[in-house]
């Protein structure tokens, strides 16, 4: 096995016929067996062409190009601008997929190790013994004619295809998530769908502003307790676990709950003091920007740079957490840190809320569980139209779905 790097020159200097002949020369060494993984410029081994185009098709019709993947930025540290891609090189011999060549187009994604391995496997599978084009998945890779992708000017590059298998066990799993999606619309939109009236029943008051307490008044009298985040290393933190993490980007809205997990096993083991939060827990944080959010579920892991406010139970009344949350978002601008500032002008003890007197914190109360429902509504609308339009667009790009008028679903069973 040979794995090299075309050395790095500058694009002005560059000169893509001496890039592809070196290319060239490492394939006409490869015996029987042997391979190749050489790393160079995108521009010139899979970027569109105009100077070397015909050294670049003449190469590839050889056979000897067995993969062409398009890398992300940043694989070259001190050339941080540099594109770069790899082509992998064997000598094809009496191979039935001669004519054919694998294409990845990595630019846009980081290189994980499940990327990584996943391409590995899709290029070291191919074109072996016992391989069938169409039985067997491709994760990331694209296996297409060479003279189909010569035929047409622009980059190597071509989306994954469907297998036989997947077309035949993943797209009518597809087609049934979108008949879900348009009944759960269409009850939406049914005028007859209960949809909770709001009435707020707001009036004009006296005009005398109701008294204040400070976060820190109600630690200190027992009528709340605060709980710190706990400091989680980045590599606890994964897609799925047990406990979903409430950080400053689930609780800003920057990113969705349930994105980041840690494991029970990990906090266990690494975390034996964090504190899983309740329902009706109100998150608060301060950097970079100040947010609220009320945690309904609980049994989540707080991480360090948001706080959890807790209204025990006999204080519910007078002041219920989903309140306390409504009141603490409004006034958002109190904690807020100027540009060039060193520090917020306020800390979340010196918070003020106002001392609502029970009758109207219980209103208050209804009226936001009120609107809760309607803006759940609201989100299961919004989220199945756009689930929709994803699966469609998707679907009709890689030719997996396409589109029938009414009368032709009911004709077909």
């Amino acid at each position: 096995a040979v794995v090299t790097q075309l050395p790095y020159q500058p694009a002005e200097t560059r000169s893509v016929t001496e890039v592809l002949t070196r290319v060239d020369e490492i394939g006409l060494r490869l015996g029987p067996g042997s391979s190749a993984a050489v790393l160079g410029p995108a521009s010139v081994l899979a970027g569109p062409l105009t100077v070397g185009a015909y050294d670049r098709a003449a190469l590839l019709r050889t056979g000897v190009v067995e993969a062409v993947i398009s890398l992300p930025g940043g694989v070259v540290p001190f050339r941080p601008g540099y594109q770069t891609a790899v082509w992998v090189l064997t000598q094809a011999y009496g191979s039935a997929l001669r004519g054919r060549v694998l294409l990845a187009d990595l630019s846009n994604r980081p290189l994980t190790p499940e990327v990584v391995d996943g391409v590995v496997a899709d290029v070291v599978t191919w074109r072996r013994d016992g391989y069938r084009s169409g039985a067997h998945s491709l994760r990331h890779c694209a296996e297409v004619e060479v003279d189909r992708l010569l035929a047409r000017p622009g980059p190597l590059t071509a989306r994954p295809v469907r297998t036989e298998r997947e077309l035949v066990t993943v797209v009518p799993t597809t087609v049934t998530r979108v008949n879900e999606l348009e009944r759960a619309l269409g009850q939406l939109a049914d005028p007859t769908t209960a949809r909770e009236t709001i009435r707020t029943g707001v009036a004009r008051a006296g005009g005398s502003r109701p008294d204040t307490v400070s976060i820190g008044d109600l630690i200190s009298s027992g009528r709340l307790s605060v709980i710190s985040g706990t400091r989680l290393a980045a590599e606890h933190v994964t897609a799925e676990g047990h406990h979903h993490v409430w950080g400053a980007a689930e609780v800003t809205g920057r990113t969705r709950v349930g994105d980041r997990s840690v494991d029970r096993a990990v906090v266990a083991e690494h975390y034996p003091r964090a504190v899983f939060t309740e329902p009706g827990d109100v998150l608060v944080t301060t950097a970079p920007d100040k947010a609220v959010r009320l945690d309904q579920v609980g049994f989540r892991v707080v991480e360090f740079g948001v706080r959890a406010l807790r209204v025990p139970e006999s204080e519910r009344e007078r002041l219920p957490p989903r309140v306390l949350a409504a009141l603490l978002a409004a006034n958002c601008h109190d904690g807020l840190r100027v540009a060039g500032a060193v520090r917020a002008p306020r800390r979340l003890a010196d918070w003020q809320v106002p001392l609502l007197d029970p009758d109207t914190a219980g209103r208050f109360d209804a009226l936001l569980a009120a609107m809760e429902r309607r803006r759940a509504l609201a989100h299961d609308e919004l989220d199945a139209l756009a689930e929709l339009t994803r699966i469609t667009a998707a679907g009709l790009t890689d030719g997996t779905l396409t589109l029938r008028s009414e009368q032709e679903n009911h004709a077909t069973p």
